[in-house]
């Protein structure tokens, strides 16, 4: 599965600043990009004003039951970048929230159940900052993240697996590889990482 940081572009606006804790939310004239949550009834909303400071976004996440009641997880104000996107492994159970600053992209993963119950809150899980990240190759629920990198690989792609937390990461091999698109045709190093999710 090919996850690319594919940056959403939803217009004006200003938003209410607001405290950590999860509100549910009145109807919003935001427009809001929602996506459904694999094996879950609600779905996961964002709705983004572009700051008048810079390159930067102003961002409210929500989440949409399925009778269109909207509670608000997160508000982020003066974020030192652009909100890239959010997605979710490959049954749900887990998520990934990313933000990018000159193209390039971070993600902070969280356990979707304590996201959805917690909001800004929710304890990351991991994070992923590389300056070479270009996308997500997969996600699965037992928190095996595979990324794709653009440094160069003619030499070989150096051992850089990584595992969030070492005390509690799943003892699995790592396996960095070179791997070549067979969309655009370029040359990528494909790593892991591997989230500590208690399974």
């Amino acid at each position: 599965m090919h996850y690319s940081l594919a940056i959403l572009t939803v217009s004006f606006l200003s938003l209410v600043t607001v405290s950590n804790s999860v509100k549910v939310a009145p109807q919003t004239n935001l427009p809001l990009e929602c996506a459904p949550i694999p094996k879950h009834t609600e779905q996961l909303c964002v709705g983004i004003t572009p700051t008048p400071y810079g390159p930067f976004d102003d961002v409210v996440i929500y989440s949409k039951t399925i009778d269109g009641q909207l509670t608000l997880l997160e508000s982020i104000r003066n974020q030192v970048g652009v909100f890239a996107g959010m997605g979710f492994s490959n049954g749900g159970r887990l998520m990934w929230v990313s933000w990018a600053e000159e193209g390039h992209g971070s993600f902070a993963f969280y356990d979707t159940q304590h996201y959805l119950a917690e909001g800004s809150d929710a304890k990351p899980l991991g994070q992923l900052s590389d300056y070479h990240l270009d996308h997500l190759y997969s996600f699965t629920d037992d928190g095996v993240v595979a990324y794709m990198t653009d440094e160069d690989s003619s030499q070989g792609c150096a051992n850089t697996s990584t595992k969030a937390n070492t005390k509690s990461s799943p003892n699995k091999k790592d396996h960095p590889d070179s791997y070549v698109d067979p969309v655009d045709k370029n040359t990528y190093c494909l790593k892991y990482l591997f989230l500590p999710t208690g399974k």
